[in-house]
């Protein structure tokens, strides 16, 4: 994630890390956030979801 692109306009600048909760726990994903970049921002999937939809030019948006 820490080489991926910052573009908030573009999609490859989002990464979407789940976290299976019946393996994972709060320390691991600490863990995981303590290993980005301090200029990555971590999100919650509403606020993530956002995002995309402000930013990213949404090209088709008719159900296919």
């Amino acid at each position: 994630v820490n080489t991926y692109p910052r573009t908030p306009s573009s999609a490859e600048g989002y990464t979407l890390v789940v976290v299976h909760p019946w393996t994972h726990g709060l320390e691991d994903i600490k863990e995981l956030v303590d290993l980005l970049d301090p200029d990555v921002r971590v999100v919650g999937p509403t606020e993530f979801i956002g995002l995309v939809r402000e930013n990213v030019c949404q090209s088709n948006t008719e159900p296919s």
